[in-house]
């Protein structure tokens, strides 16, 4: 049993590893919003899509990553992510632009704005009742 031992941590450490370096494969790097768009107007409590249009990466390997989403004072955030290979790879020159789209609601009526959480781009929003 304690030669197994052994080799039972061997092989632990061993898919750790590959574990660990496939989820690295990518640097995640915030992109630069160049447009929102959402309906102009939604209910209270109305599942409504906030699509976004933003550069990001220096050449045609990076491709979109995600969006987050973050209500600050009853308005929206939005921020844009893109990744990027960490190793070398062939890759066109032409520098993206990537879109991505994620759901949002509000629950409360009223003027609401969203916005890019660098401050660029922003998007009125009436949320009735």
């Amino acid at each position: 049993m304690t030669r197994s031992l052994p080799y039972a941590l061997l092989i632990v450490l061993c898919l750790t590893t590959y574990i660990s370096c496939t989820d690295n494969e990518y640097d995640i790097l915030l992109g630069r919003i160049e447009k929102i768009d959402s309906p102009d107007t939604v209910h209270v409590n109305q599942t409504f899509e906030v699509s976004t249009t933003f550069s990001g990466g220096s050449n045609g390997c990076a491709v979109p990553s995600h969006l987050e989403l973050d209500t600050a004072d009853e308005n929206l955030l939005v921020a844009a992510y893109y990744k990027v290979p960490r190793k070398e790879s062939v890759c066109t020159m032409v520098v993206p632009l990537h879109s991505l789209t994620s759901e949002h609601s509000f629950s409360t009526a009223g003027f609401k704005t969203i916005r890019d959480i660098q401050g660029n781009v922003s998007k009125e929003i009436f949320v009735v009742e």
